[in-house]
Formats: structure tokens, sequence, C-alpha cells
């Protein structure tokens, strides 16, 4: 079964990004609605902190495959294959979500409903919020050709990300330091370093953690930072929010050392979780199949989540947690429902998700 010659590892991060994914947009759909300072805020500030791994991963995962000598099939592969699918879904994912918001301006108010082309097309070019994501990827597609060539050598791999590390994360984490933080970010800016900068060092990373493994101490300190990085991101973030009274979310930002940490000790668990398991047949098809979705999982999820809360603000007037969880299962159920249907339909997987 072709199952069996397949490494579950990295199928299973697939999903439980993709989890994560739709736990970080239940929460932000829903975080600037409620009040700073109750109960509820709090919560999804701790639940938000618990998955800043998910897109990271994402990312680590791609770098695994795409950066692999066995996937090297040429420039005009990668464009017309890998780069046209993400052109093509992009477009028509961009298009629904665009109907949608347009349906709902026009059923809130028609009298109002006066939509202008250019701000139709500069709605479809940018796409909804979570769409960011495509133009991500099909840059790092881009250069995957460059960076196979770097990825052929150890210490070359540990040369660029030393350089990721030191003027992107610890950059960015620079900049949160305060009073001297912007004086030496500007500093370091200086140097106009681009080459290593933001997704390609997890794009890299993934592709080195699969490659190279590492050592168990070094395991334990990541695990040990990481559990560290993510309670010190929660609770600066609800410190600085209660100061400043309004919800501040740039120590969730994912190119931040504590977010790379959690990601690393997320991919090196399931790892070591999955090493020498050998799961049975109905359980690596079904890990499988939940893999094979993820991404028209990924693209759907959105839609359902704004269309359930929706629902739920204007006829119930349930708690928060009650709210959270009706759009976290509506999520969960009805988004791998659409992209395992759109799967079967020929082509669709090839284009749309």
């Amino acid at each position: 079964m072709e199952e069996k010659k397949r490494l579950i590892y990295p199928d299973f991060l697939r999903i439980i990004s993709i989890f994560g994914v739709i736990v970080l947009h239940c929460v932000g759909e829903l975080w600037e609605l409620i009040p700073i300072k109750s109960k509820s805020w709090v919560a999804l500030a701790a639940i938000d902190s618990l998955f800043r791994f998910a897109v990271p991963v994402f990312v680590m995962v791609s770098g695994m495959f795409m950066l692999s000598p066995s996937k090297n099939r040429g420039i005009k592969e990668l464009y017309s294959k890998n780069i046209l699918r993400i052109v093509t879904s992009f477009a028509f994912w961009s298009l629904i979500y665009l109907a949608y918001h347009q349906a709902s301006d026009y059923f809130a108010d028609r009298s109002a409903f006066h939509p202008a082309f250019k701000s139709l097309l500069n709605s479809f070019l940018a796409g909804e919020y979570h769409l960011w994501f495509m133009y991500m990827i099909v840059g790092l597609y881009i250069v995957t050709p460059l960076l196979r060539k770097l990825v052929q050598n150890q210490k070359t791999i540990r040369y660029f990300l030393i350089i990721w590390m030191v003027f992107c994360l610890s950059v960015n984490f620079i900049k949160l330091v305060p009073f001297v933080g912007n004086y030496a970010f500007s500093a370091l800016g200086l140097f106009k370093i681009s080459v290593a900068v933001e997704y390609s060092g997890y794009y890299v990373l993934g592709y080195y953690l699969y490659k190279y493994e590492i050592t168990k101490p070094i395991k334990v300190l990541v695990n040990i930072f990481a559990c560290l990085g993510t309670v010190g991101m929660a609770f600066v973030t609800v410190y600085t929010s209660f100061k400043s009274g309004q919800n501040v979310t740039k120590y969730f930002e994912y190119l931040l050392p504590m977010t790379a940490l959690q990601s690393v000790a997320v991919y090196s668990f399931a790892q070591d979780f999955f090493k020498g398991k050998n799961p049975s047949k109905k359980a690596q098809k079904a890990i499988y199949t939940l893999s094979k979705i993820s991404f028209g999982v990924y693209l759907s999820h959105l839609i359902v989540i704004k269309i359930t809360k929706k629902i739920c603000l204007s006829y119930f007037s349930f708690p928060t947690y009650i709210t959270f969880g009706i759009l976290l299962v509506s999520a969960i159920i009805i988004s791998p429902l659409i992209s395992y249907l759109l799967n079967k339909i020929p082509n669709a997987n090839k284009y749309i998700i």
C-alpha cells in the first residue's frame, strides 16, 4: 500500500497545523469583540499563544519536500505545476470571499450598496486576510531552485540559518524591547541583509530538521525555551494590552524567536513520536486523507467561520466560550467536507485546492 512508504510525521504536522490555523482564526474573529480585561479575552489570548506554530510548521513541511533533491523537477515544472496551482487557487478563493462580502453588504443595506470596480479589483488582488499565505508561498517557490543549491551542504545550511536567526528573528525581537528597541532595529537594518529574511528561514529549517537530526540535549533546551516563550508571549500580550487599553498583537508575530522555538519543538515532537511506529493501514489512510485535504481546508475554513459567526451573533446571545466552540466545531467539520468533496471533482485538486 502506498501509504506505508510515506513518512507519517509530515502528514501529522499538516493536520495539527491546519487545526492550529483554524483555532487562531476563531480567536481572531472574536478577540476584537470582547472587552479587554474580561476572562474570555484573557482565555483567548492564552489559546492564541499555544498555536503560533501553525503557519511556520506548514512552511517547514513544504520546505522539507520542496527542497529535497528528489523534488528537483526543473524550473518549468515548478511554474507549470506548483506555482500555477497556487495562483489559480488564490484566484478562485479570492472570488469566493469577495462574493461573500459583497452579498453580505448588499443584504445589510441595499440602498448603500454601490461597489466600485477599482475597489473590487483591489479586494480581489489582496484576497481575504488568510490568503497572504499564498503570496508568501509563491515567493518561496520562486527561490526554491536557488535554495536547493544552498541546502546541498550542511555547513551552508547552518550558515544560512544563523543569518536568518540574527538578522530576522533576533532583529524582530530587539524591536520589541522598550526604549532601545527601535534604535537597535534601525542600526541592524542598515546592513540590508535580505537574502535570508522572513519565511525562507522556516522553509530551509524544515528541510534541515528532516535531513539532520538534532541532539537530545538541544531538543530538551528547545522544549524548555519553547514553553517559556509561549508563556511569555501570553503574559506580555495580556500585560501590554491591559496597560494600553487595546489589543496588542505584536508579540504573536510568526517571525520571532519565541514562535520559532515553539515551531521547532512541535516539529521535533512529531518526528520523535512517529519514529519506529507503524500505524495500522486504517490509521495511515485516515492520516493521509486528512493531510491531502489540508490545503483545501486552509482555503475554505475562514468562510465557514465567518458565516457561523454571523449566524451566532445575529440570532443568539451565547457566552464567548460557547460561540468559540461553535465556530471551531463548525470549521473542523464543514471545511474538511468541502475540501474532500472538491477533491472528488476532476482537476479541482490541481487548480483550486
